[in-house]
């Protein structure tokens, strides 16, 4: 972000297994190779989201503090060197999710841990995976974020994958569905396996939210996205992806994290692109029908609008 890259939390492993989430922010200059410590994170979290918005909010959406996952998002204005709060993560508070900004300004957060409770007094929580997803309209306020339900992962739970935006959709990709903590075994004692799919979500269109009832055709409602699914890279905990314009391209990059049978990676990926395939575009080309004029023809042939997806625009 404006050539830096910032490090956000983390935690540390004690002897005895206790863990402590970490309120550090780092702002790494790779032109001269130096740190430098900022503003620290108000309530420090660890296996968070961390979104950037119009090139200056850095949003942390949920995430785990010490001993249990919080429903903040904070968010760090890198101008003014400070944190605020935004509008509360709606959904049960999660760790280890994934999500991404669209070209609509929508926030997409799916998948991550919530923590079940106990069943009965004196026995102990435990940990399940989820395939929810939440998106979160941004507007002129930075702080405020109209928060609203999504459209599950269709091929269930998913857990420390990563999310990018990648011309129009939103990519999900590696990660498990098999919650674990450090060590790659999961909380119910079985190894996490990477998943074998990447996703792909094709949000509807702005443009069709404008387009609805009366001046749609009648039944031909559009949904608020599209999900398809791909072959998978097979490797998960790599939290986040680094991208960047090469050459006028923008590529995306894993570094490092966990293959099969719980090993550590320290491998570079390039991560694939998707284009928007015909039946995506197809799912969105609506008609939009004028609505009649009082006292007109009703034989009349009335305007049509054909909205296209491709680029947001009337054919």
């Amino acid at each position: 972000m404006r050539g830096q890259i910032y490090i956000f939390g983390g935690y540390t492993v004690a002897e005895d297994h206790s863990e402590r989430s970490t309120p550090e922010v780092w702002r790494f200059d790779p032109a001269s190779e130096t740190y430098t410590h900022i503003t620290d994170i108000p309530v420090p979290v660890d296996d968070t989201v961390a979104l950037v918005h119009q090139d200056r909010y850095i949003y942390l959406v949920s995430g785990w503090h010490d001993t249990d996952n919080v429903d903040l998002v904070q968010v760090y204005d890198v101008e003014e060197d400070r944190w605020f709060e935004a509008t509360p993560f709606p959904g049960a508070p999660v760790f280890g999710h994934a999500g991404a900004i669209d070209r609509d300004n929508v926030i997409h957060v799916c998948g991550g841990t919530r923590v079940v409770p106990p069943p009965a007094p004196g026995e102990h929580r435990s940990f399940a995976a989820t395939a929810d997803c939440w998106l979160g309209s941004l507007g002129d306020d930075p702080s405020q974020i109209e928060w609203s339900a999504g459209i599950d992962v269709p091929s269930g739970a998913f857990y420390r994958g990563a999310a990018y935006r990648d011309f129009r959709a939103i990519v999900f990709v590696a990660g498990t569905d098999n919650a674990y903590n450090y060590n790659g075994i999961g909380y119910n004692g079985e190894p996490s396996e990477p998943r074998s799919d990447t996703l792909t979500f094709i949000p509807r269109p702005a443009d069709l939210r404008e387009c609805e009832a009366p001046r749609i055709r009648a039944g031909r409602s559009a949904p608020i996205g599209h999900w398809g699914t791909h072959e998978g890279i097979r490797f998960m905990d790599i939290r986040g992806v680094v991208q960047g314009n090469i050459h006028g391209n923008t590529r995306t990059f894993a570094l490092g994290g966990m293959g099969a049978n719980q090993t550590v990676r320290d491998t570079v990926v390039e991560l694939p692109r998707f284009v928007m395939a015909a039946e995506d575009t197809v799912l969105y080309a609506l008609i939009c029908v004028d609505p009649p004029v009082v006292g007109s023809d009703p034989n009349q042939p009335r305007h049509k609008t054909f909205i296209s997806p491709a680029n947001h625009e009337p054919l």
